[in-house]
């Protein structure tokens, strides 16, 4: 088992900021009909660009769209035959999880959780933040 870990940094408010999951669930009722179920989810994350080709920018170097890695000790989850992958709002826009890594060695087991996400939204949402 590892004995290195980011786990307590993941509780630093020097190294993170709040950020909310957005979870869909679908629900089968009685009837038989499908329902979607929504959760919102307060968590902190340390989020930032995904380094290489994967960030797009126009000419005045504003980011259009891109990907970013996220690291969590929240079990962050992509999409499943039951589920829509989890949406991420932080700083004012939607992202999407796209994968996910489970580091569950170190910590005692307790471990960490680092993925990458795409943003759904070029531009904030107009209002206070």
């Amino acid at each position: 088992m590892a004995n290195i870990s980011v786990a307590e940094l993941l509780f630093d408010p020097d190294f993170v900021d709040p950020c909310t999951v957005v979870r869909q669930v679908e629900v089968v009722g009685e009837d038989g009909i499908v329902t979607y179920q929504t959760q919102q989810i307060p968590i902190l994350a340390s989020i930032q660009a995904a380094s290489g080709d994967d960030l797009e920018m126009t000419q005045d170097y504003a980011r259009t769209s891109g990907t970013y890695e996220v690291i969590t000790t929240f079990p962050l989850a992509t999409a499943t035959d039951t589920t829509s992958a989890d949406t991420v709002l932080w700083r004012g826009c939607e992202h999407i999880v796209i994968s996910i890594g489970r580091f569950g060695n170190f910590a005692g087991n307790a471990g960490h959780y680092e993925g990458l996400m795409t943003i759904k939204t070029v531009s904030p949402p107009v209002g206070p933040p």
